[in-house]
């Protein structure tokens, strides 16, 4: 056998070199493979943190009881998120109003978040602005349901949007759980 391998150690060189080679391909594969799962991880795992430190913007309609225990709309922009929203832009159809009474005159009055938008809003940050009283919001519009949007960045320039209906039809017969609160 030794005298066989010395006649033949090309030949064995020449496998052994073959079996390096094939062996270093399938590793180098392996690890290619690895580091492309890796990345993909990596690029998740960073999705995953942009979502859950995100802003949150959402609008609503908050019914509450006044001082006088009369039944007041206001227009509520919160952001639930963990970081701060930028260039908050909200938009609504059919546009919520009031009429409020200005000297003597009826006045239309649009929540100035609407009108102005928002340059930003901290973490759990909150701006609202009155719609007077509930009733009126039936009696100026014909069906009180709204849709509308919210557009905002974050810090790093994402753009979020959020879509939102706000069904005050079905509010009709609703008693508010809250107080205004004393500003």
């Amino acid at each position: 056998m030794i005298e066989w391998a010395n006649q033949n150690n090309g030949f064995i060189m020449a496998v052994l070199t073959l079996v390096y080679v094939v062996a270093t391909l399938v590793l180098v594969g392996i690890t290619t493979r690895a580091n492309r799962i890796a990345l993909n991880g990596q690029k998740l795992q960073e999705q995953l943190e942009l979502q859950r430190s995100r802003p949150y913007v959402v609008v609503d309609f908050e019914l509450v009881w006044d001082k006088s225990d009369m039944a007041l709309t206001y227009l509520s922009v919160k952001n639930l998120g963990q970081t701060m929203a930028q260039d908050v832009a909200i938009k609504v159809e059919p546009i919520p109003f009031h009429e409020p009474l200005v000297n003597g005159v009826k006045t239309r009055k649009v929540p100035f978040m609407l009108t102005n938008g928002i340059p930003t809003i901290a973490p759990g940050q909150e701006f609202s602005d009155g719609l007077g009283f509930s009733s009126e919001i039936y009696r100026a519009f014909d069906k009180a349901i709204f849709n509308g949007r919210v557009t905002y960045k974050n810090s790093l320039g994402h753009l979020f949007e959020e879509k939102f209906v706000v069904d005050w039809e079905s509010m009709k017969d609703a008693v508010p759980l809250k107080r205004r609160r004393e500003r």
